[in-house]
């Protein structure tokens, strides 16, 4: 409309030049008033986006236009999932020496070991819904371990068809001061109040901790209980995306993959963006990973505010992360100060109040 608009003012314009001078006069009149119909229309059209953006307004309308689809596609695929309620831990950390526990348990001498008892003397009985875990260092070293709000990160395992998987939905915190580490001293043990759903259906089940080390420590399986809610919401938690495979992440974020039930306070933007950081930071595959970021963020550039190259941000994450685990021993998660002599722990099975 800008260049119709202008070239006929111009049009009007030479024609009554034309009618107002000399003959001798027109043809040079005529030349100036055809450069500037040219020269105005060259000009509108790049500022309707002929030769630039598309559609013809600036480039913050069209950035507004895609956070607004993406805004509008997250709110559709939330409303279409049902919500489910986490189970969040709650228990006082209390170390206490291993000395007093002798008479009542037995694990592996020398190691770190995760045991759920169902009941044992002179320890509290748990609430309903829970089962007493007992997080044993058998050690000569201190250890710090990773926790989020007093969670150390031990969730609820089941097998089901052969195959282990969380069936405890984690609650992500994004508050930087939710984080932090709790100490276990060398020859000591803690109480930890595991989850046992009530009701729930009866399966082989275990407990892990879930804090990202490679070798995760677990307990021994045993007859427990499980919900078949807690295993599809855990399957999409952030967790979840920080563990998962490229193949998933990829489906998660290009909506090929949508969960069947959420927790009340999760929302899809939340595991958008952790699966999105699970492609950047996790430990994949470099070039693959790449190659996915850059499919993904096609789909979806809210994902990635920082016009920055999607390589660099990945060699920077991973750069973090080994700067921040750099002089560092570590087993199963937890920092020591010096590398133990033996880094496995799976452990005696116990006794007295056995699950």
């Amino acid at each position: 409309m800008i260049s119709i608009w202008s070239a006929d003012a111009l049009v009007r314009f030479h024609l009554f030049v034309m009618n107002s001078v000399p003959q001798t006069r027109r043809k040079w009149e005529l030349g100036i008033a055809g450069l500037l119909i040219l020269v105005t229309a060259v000009c509108s059209g790049w500022m309707c986006g002929i030769f630039g953006n598309v559609p013809p307004y600036p480039q913050e309308f069209h950035d507004q236009e895609v956070r607004r689809r993406i805004e509008t596609a997250n709110k559709l695929q939330e409303q279409s999932i049902p919500r489910g309620e986490v189970h969040y831990p709650w228990y006082n950390w209390e170390p206490q020496q291993l000395d007093t526990l002798r008479d009542r348990l037995s694990w592996e001498s020398g190691k770190i070991s995760i045991q759920p008892v169902a009941y044992m003397n002179g320890v509290e009985p748990p609430k309903p819904g829970q089962i007493s875990v007992f997080l044993i260092n058998d050690t000569d070293e201190q250890l710090q371990v990773p926790a989020q709000d007093g969670d150390i990160y031990l969730k609820l395992e089941v097998n089901l068809e052969g195959k282990w998987q969380r069936a405890q939905c984690h609650g992500d915190s994004w508050c930087g001061n939710s984080y932090g580490t709790r100490t276990l001293a060398a020859h000591s043990y803690v109480i930890i109040q595991g989850y046992q759903p009530t009701p729930g259906r009866r399966a082989k089940v275990r407990y892990a901790i879930h804090n990202g080390a490679s070798d995760r420590l677990t307990s021994a399986k045993f007859d427990g209980l499980y919900a078949p809610d807690d295993v599809a919401m855990s399957a999409y938690d952030s967790l979840a995306m920080r563990e998962a495979e490229l193949s998933k992440l990829r489906k998660v974020l290009l909506r090929q993959d949508t969960p069947t039930l959420m927790p009340g306070s999760y929302t899809i933007d939340m595991m958008r963006r952790s699966a999105w950081y699970g492609i950047l930071r996790g430990g994949h595959d470099r070039d693959a990973a790449l190659k996915i970021a850059e499919e993904v963020l096609a789909y979806d550039p809210t994902l990635e505010p920082r016009k920055a190259d999607l390589g660099q941000l990945m060699d920077s994450w991973h750069a973090a992360l080994e700067h921040e685990t750099r002089g560092r021993v570590m087993i199963h998660g937890f920092t020591v100060s010096k590398r133990l002599v033996q880094n496995t722990s799976h452990q005696a099975h116990q006794n007295n109040g056995t699950p």
